[in-house]
């Protein structure tokens, strides 16, 4: 907003110079009215510069109500005290400290804008006592009342874009980045259902019920947020959107709602980075003095559908379907099958590997013929990196 306010106030000196000689009848009244308007346009190119060498800090803002408000007023005061259409330009002064008002607006600081229409209140009550009527209180109303209509109605913006801004931070926090501007960006044709071909990824902590039972529950918490934060930034970095945390277990896909060239690959090699990530953080747990994590991941390529589930009153945007149930019992059966990543027949096709571990078929619930399956493990950070 800083930049876009410096770069305004250049934009409108500039404009007022050119309106200036544009509507200057010869050159000796080009040259008396000219200078004011140019000199504006000096101290806005100054601001801008001291304001990219970071010289202006807060006070960039607050160079609304005390530098451009009395510039305003100087350069309006020439053309009152000058003209013979005084009034007419008073009033024309009062558009002008209400678009300092609205200028204001652009700091989104309530302090700054209320002050910039204090200042601008006198500024234009002291251009009327030179112009307006005598004994004609009207004028005076009027420009009170409409300053105060404008400063009151940029106040109540500037909180309506505070609470857009809350009610987006808190889409960030319930949901990945890319389900958060699909919803704020399609409000509620967003939770209705839609089908897409996604790669679904289930991850679990080995041993989890047994290690909690030893730990107490703050520290345990804080180990478990740990591990998590660790592997959400690799689900994300990957592309992946993360569904839910069912305790220390994950949810997530990829190739919906964003668009992926080959969401299978991506989920592939964020398994392998969610391995090498624990790897980090188990030499850290290590020097802790912490026993270290093993996790399983379970992968599935199918369609699956994504939307808003639940009663009016409690209500998630997830992803449901065949597809969603097979990746978790795919991802159960890392333990039988000895391997720390099963990815299933579709995914190992999207993404054909040298290093696959073919594992013998097992039946599970809900299919009628037995999975197959293919293991995959880090062999190296250097795999993990090439992967």
């Amino acid at each position: 907003m800083g930049e876009l306010l410096l770069a305004t106030r250049l934009i409108g000196a500039s404009l007022w110079v050119v309106s200036v000689a544009v509507a200057s009848a010869d050159l000796a009244e080009l040259r008396r009215y000219v200078l004011a308007p140019m000199l504006y346009f000096a101290t806005a190119l100054v601001l801008l510069v001291l304001s990219r060498r970071g010289l202006l800090g807060r006070f960039a803002a607050w160079a609304v109500p005390f530098v451009d408000v009395p510039i305003v007023l100087w350069i309006e005061w020439a053309r009152v005290s000058d003209s013979g259409f005084p009034l007419g330009n008073a009033m024309f002064a009062l558009g002008l400290f209400a678009f300092m008002v609205l200028l204001a607006l652009m700091t989104l600081d309530r302090r700054v804008l209320i002050v910039t229409g204090i200042v601008g209140v006198p500024a234009q009550f002291f251009l009327l006592s030179l112009s307006a009527p005598e004994g004609d209180r009207s004028w005076f109303i009027g420009s009170f009342s409409l300053m105060l209509m404008t400063t009151l109605a940029a106040a109540y913006l500037v909180t309506r874009i505070f609470a857009v801004i809350a009610q987006v931070a808190n889409l960030a926090r319930h949901f990945s980045p890319a389900v958060a501007e699909l919803i704020s960006r399609e409000g509620d044709k967003a939770t209705q259902g839609r089908a897409a071909q996604v790669t679904v990824l289930f991850s679990d902590i080995r041993g989890f019920t047994a290690m909690s039972e030893k730990i107490e529950s703050a520290e345990l918490v804080r180990q478990l947020n740990e591990y998590l934060s660790r592997m959400v930034e690799v689900v994300e970095r990957s592309g992946g959107n993360i569904d839910k945390f069912m305790g220390d277990g994950i949810l997530a896909y990829f190739g919906a709602p964003q668009q992926l060239d080959n969401h299978a690959a991506s989920a592939v090699a964020c398994a392998l980075g969610m391995l090498e990530a624990l790897s980090k953080l188990n030499g850290e747990r290590r020097a802790r003095n912490l026993p270290e994590l093993a996790i399983g991941v379970g992968l599935h390529t199918g369609e699956a559908v994504l939307g808003e589930i639940g009663p009016p009153e409690r209500q998630e945007f997830t992803v449901i379907g065949d597809t969603v149930n097979l990746a978790s019992r795919i991802e159960g059966l890392t333990k039988q099958h000895g391997v720390p990543i099963l990815v299933s027949e579709s995914t190992a096709a999207l993404v054909p590997r040298q290093d696959y571990q073919p594992c013998e078929p097992v039946p599970v619930k809900g299919k009628a013929q037995p999975v197959k399956t293919f293991g995959l493990q880090l062999a190296s950070p250097v795999e993990a990196k090439r992967a």
